[in-house]
């Protein structure tokens, strides 16, 4: 088994630095190496000063504090992962940039150390195709922020002990997928995303008041802020091919929605999606829709994929969707609250609408499965 003793780390943007934080913070006889092409001092010292600061508030011992502040190097030479038992990659969404860092590193790492990804679109056999054929390696996605998710998404995992030990350490649980279900929990984000903007155009109401809608269901975030926080020049990247058939059509509709954003002038960056709507909507006027027929359109959208999921799948893939998208109740009250005559009739107003079979309601025995 992997013992975890030394973990490395490739990239310290905003994904690798939760990675680093969410370990070196559970594991401080570990030791950790991170990979960082720029200020390698200037973070160096900011891990220092924030291990000194909970230190002072008694969060660490002296111990602890002694181990953490030297357990960790952060390099820009590869030559340092030499020793690594597994190392988790988390830069840049671009396929070459990830096969040549692992072809790098699989000349300098012993045999079994254990390569993961934390991508959360690209195929996981491209990413270590220039490895050996013996190499342990596995998508290891982790949802931003790292600390506050309950899951680790695993994608085609080559490794189920270290995986294992990974959920233990962290605390937090694991839903594994394989197949067209690679990165499922982001198909299902995408789709909840797809199929509320399909329901913009159902009720006429732009975004901004579908927002303002969806609060009470999304309280930490509404799904357009997710979208706005991924940024729509990532929700764009890829395609559809390698996802589950079933939902590509809403999916694919979000997706020339998002487009057609682009090509009026919304940046594909992070945080621009919600400002870019909000000065294009302001002087729409959009309808006002009854807004529990809207609440009910959107969740049994988001019931029957969940429930289609589940039925196809061994893994405790209900929750794991829930935390996904961050309901404000489980999927059973939902259920409760409306029962399944309504939303097999709301399914069927949308798909005569769109016509699109994804709205197909899955039998109410499974829906009995999943959410009594």
């Amino acid at each position: 088994m992997n013992t975890l003793n030394r973990i490395g780390i490739l990239g310290y943007g905003k994904m690798g630095r939760d990675i680093f934080d969410l370990f070196h913070s559970k594991m401080p006889d570990s030791e950790f190496v991170v990979l960082l092409r720029h200020d390698i001092a200037e973070e160096t010292e900011k891990v220092n000063k924030n291990l000194a600061k909970a230190l002072r508030r008694k969060k660490i011992n002296e111990e602890v504090f002694e181990k953490m502040s030297r357990n960790f190097l952060f390099t820009d030479r590869t030559d340092d992962f030499a020793d690594c038992t597994i190392i988790i990659e988390s830069v840049a969404e671009n396929l070459k940039i990830k096969q040549d860092l692992f072809a790098e590193l699989d000349k300098k790492v012993n045999d079994q150390c254990v390569f993961a990804t934390n991508t959360s679109s690209l195929v996981i056999k491209d990413i270590f195709s220039l490895c050996s054929s013996n190499r342990k390696t596995m998508g290891l996605h982790f949802f931003y922020p790292v600390k506050l998710s309950g899951f680790i998404e695993l994608n085609e995992c080559g490794d189920r002990e270290t995986c294992k030990a990974i959920a233990e350490i962290t605390g937090k649980s694991t839903v594994d997928f394989s197949g067209n279900y690679c990165f499922y929990l982001n198909q299902y984000i995408s789709y909840c995303i797809s199929h509320a903007l399909i329901l913009t155009e159902k009720y006429n109401t732009g975004i901004t008041k579908a927002m303002d809608i969806l609060n009470e269901l999304f309280p930490m975030h509404s799904l357009f802020g997710m979208a706005d926080s991924i940024g729509l020049g990532l929700m764009l990247s890829g395609t559809t091919d390698t996802s589950v058939q079933r939902i590509r059509a809403v999916i694919d509709s979000g997706r020339e929605k998002m487009n057609k954003y682009l090509a009026e002038g919304c940046s594909p960056e992070t945080g621009k999606f919600i400002e870019f709507i909000t000065e294009k909507e302001k002087e729409t006027e959009a309808a006002d829709p009854d807004r529990d027929s809207f609440i009910l359109d959107m969740i049994s959208g988001m019931l029957n994929e969940a429930a289609a999921a589940a039925s196809e799948n061994e893994s405790n893939l209900t929750e794991a969707l829930f935390d996904a998208v961050g309901l404000s109740e489980k999927f059973s009250f939902y259920y409760e609250k409306y029962g399944y005559d309504r939303i097999s009739e709301s399914l069927e107003a949308v798909r005569a609408l769109t016509g699109i079979d994804s709205y197909n309601a899955v039998g109410k025995d499974v829906y009995d499965k999943f959410f009594c």
